[in-house]
């Protein structure tokens, strides 16, 4: 017993700090600045079409890149 109030105790500790979120927004002149230099670190013309859409829909559909890229290749379903 004395040890199960002790870890909800510590558990509520580390819940309590508050952890600064480092990450930047994607801002319209940021994903700009991205889709230009597509054509620089894609195989081809093709990749590089591809990731601009995909980057677009995500910005402006609002949607995270979990709903839009399976997390493994066997594992397909729910995603755009």
């Amino acid at each position: 017993m004395d040890t199960f109030i002790v870890t909800k105790l510590l558990e509520g500790c580390r819940r309590s700090r508050v952890s600064r979120d480092n990450r930047d927004p994607i801002t319209k002149s940021t994903l700009k600045v991205i889709c230009d230099l597509l054509p620089n670190v894609c195989y081809n013309n093709y990749e590089a079409m591809l990731f601009h859409a995909l980057f677009t829909l995500a910005y402006f559909g609002l949607l995270r890149v979990s709903k839009l890229v399976a997390p493994t290749k066997t594992n397909i379903d729910r995603v755009l």
